[in-house]
């Protein structure tokens, strides 16, 4: 018997250490975050390198995630472009001089002391980049932007962007994305800015 009221207050004391515990971490994820990373890509013997600026003013309520993931699995981009220009901005992209607005930016865990997987898509592109130049040459085609940042425990990590894009959802729910340029262009040295 005291075995049985040994285990419920300790049960009960971790379910009150979670209620005060998940609120920190949630804003924790809500405030504002700055990144920086360094836009590399390689073609016809070429390379670039750009500095990068994203900033995360807040994360995408789950009403709205899910707005967004039920428009991807209806129709792709052409359902989801119209929920995600009606959305508010969530933060900026900035690279080349111009800085484009995020509606949807996610992050998920890959585990304790392993880091996170930020998704971030804006409802417009950020640049169009062709095979062994860049310039703005818009296509209603590639309407949208998406990066993904892949970090540790630390903030630090890579990620990839592909600043004009379409994207659907595949069989199990992952995004699919169909890039308007033939060179893919990593983000190399992401780090939250202090």
């Amino acid at each position: 018997m005291k075995r049985g009221i040994v285990g419920l207050t300790y049960a009960a004391a971790l379910v009150l250490l979670g209620f005060f515990l998940i609120p920190s971490v949630l804003l924790g994820q809500a405030g504002p975050e700055t990144f920086t990373a360094t836009a590399t890509a390689q073609a016809a013997g070429k390379s670039a390198a750009e500095p990068v600026k994203i900033v995360i003013n807040k994360y995408i309520a789950d009403a709205d995630r899910t707005a967004v993931l039920d428009a991807l699995k209806a129709g792709g981009t052409a359902a989801a472009l119209p929920v995600l220009q009606k959305m508010p901005d969530l933060g900026t992209i900035e690279v080349l001089g111009s800085s484009t607005p995020v509606k949807y930016a996610f992050a998920r865990s890959m585990g304790p002391g392993a880091g996170r997987i930020v998704t971030l898509v804006t409802a417009q592109p950020v640049h169009y980049v062709v095979a062994g130049q860049s310039g703005d040459k818009p296509k209603e085609d590639y309407p949208l932007a998406l990066a993904f940042l892949i970090l540790d425990s630390e903030d630090k990590g890579d990620g990839e962007i592909a600043p004009a894009a379409k994207i659907k959802l595949d069989a199990q729910g992952a995004i699919v994305v169909d890039d308007y340029g033939v060179v893919k262009i990593w983000l190399k040295n992401v780090a939250k800015a202090k």
